[in-house]
């Protein structure tokens, strides 16, 4: 019998030299110490590679390697390291983990915690404060400034509010998601952290904490340095101004959920939420509203909420749908 081991950190890495160190030490410096890391860089060509090869002869619980699937980008890297780490298991809970934020010393015990009394498919998340490059705070909780909570299983389907470096997710869920075909052009536009959330969502339980375990760093550099954290009156203005662009981005969420319902009834999962879900996405208008009520889908925010409706009763963003639709 293979023994189950206890925390595996995946982390996904391009040119990330600047604050590769800082993540790294506080990934060390965990009270939980029964971990392994594995770091798959993308092709840096900047100092990521001996920094990297440096932290692996400090300790052996972190592995490096190269992504060899010839597919690039953040979301193919991640997904191509889930599928080599599969191979590597069991372990009880799986991480991912990025290479410019900064742990705290308990986040590991903390997030363990979470799943330690369920045995279903689940995944859990929690809050994190937010620093700049410089590591001065900008915002104290993410969800409170954008209303990242866990709601309920439907609303998932229509927001992206889990983020994958404050997240785990246990054995048995990670096993019974399909691995995306890093070759296949959707998989650059599906996020690896709210893939395996809705996943979570329909196969068993999605857990969220308020405790802050994190420092999630913004700057200039990265994936989501566009992503804003404030919702009052200048910020619905911006929105407004540009609905075009508000509509590509409520797309990119909803050709991701689409992607996931595909895979779902692949699997044999069916049901007449996941049915009506996609026929909202697919159709929006006085139908798609009808479901939001029907499921009491939340946003978080107020103007999150009125700009979802508006995009979705308008139905703009059909025309920028991708993926398995």
């Amino acid at each position: 019998m293979i023994k189950e081991r206890s925390a595996l950190i995946m982390m996904a890495v391009y040119n990330g030299e600047h604050y590769l160190r800082q993540q790294l030490d506080s990934i060390l410096a965990q009270t939980m110490e029964d971990w392994e890391l594995v770091v798959q860089d993308d092709g840096s060509t900047d100092g990521t590679k001996a920094i990297l090869q440096e932290y692996c002869g400090r300790d052996q619980r972190i592995s490096y390697r190269e992504n060899p699937t010839g597919c690039h980008g953040a979301y193919c890297n991640f997904h191509a390291l889930a599928a080599y780490c599969r191979e590597k298991g069991p372990y009880r809970w799986y991480l991912f983990a990025d290479q410019d934020d900064e742990w705290l010393p308990d986040k590991l015990e903390v997030m363990t915690g979470l799943l330690s009394g369920t045995k279903k498919p689940a995944l859990a998340f929690a809050d994190m404060d937010v620093i700049d490059g410089e590591g001065n705070r900008i915002f104290d909780s993410v969800g409170d400034a954008m209303g990242c909570r866990y709601v309920n299983k439907a609303s998932l389907f229509f927001s992206h509010i889990v983020f994958g470096c404050n997240t785990i997710m246990n054995d048995a869920l990670f096993r019974a998601v399909p691995a995306p075909d890093v070759h296949k052009e959707e998989t650059k536009i599906l996020s690896h952290d709210n893939y395996y959330a809705k996943f979570a969502a329909v196969l068993g339980d999605v857990i969220y904490s308020r405790q802050v375990t994190m420092h999630y760093r913004r700057h200039g550099e990265n994936v989501t340095a566009g992503q804003k954290y404030s919702y009052g009156p200048a910020r619905v203005l911006e929105r407004m101004r540009d609905l075009q662009k508000l509509a590509k981005d409520h797309a990119l969420t909803y050709s991701q959920s689409l992607i996931v319902i595909s895979r779902l009834r692949d699997m044999g999962y069916d049901s007449a939420r996941l049915r009506n879900i996609r026929r909202a996405i697919l159709e929006g208008g006085p139908f798609a509203l009808a479901v939001v009520r029907k499921y009491r889908v939340d946003w978080g925010k107020p103007v999150k909420t009125v700009s979802r409706c508006l995009i979705l009763s308008l139905g703009m963003y059909k025309k920028y749908l991708t993926g398995s639709v």
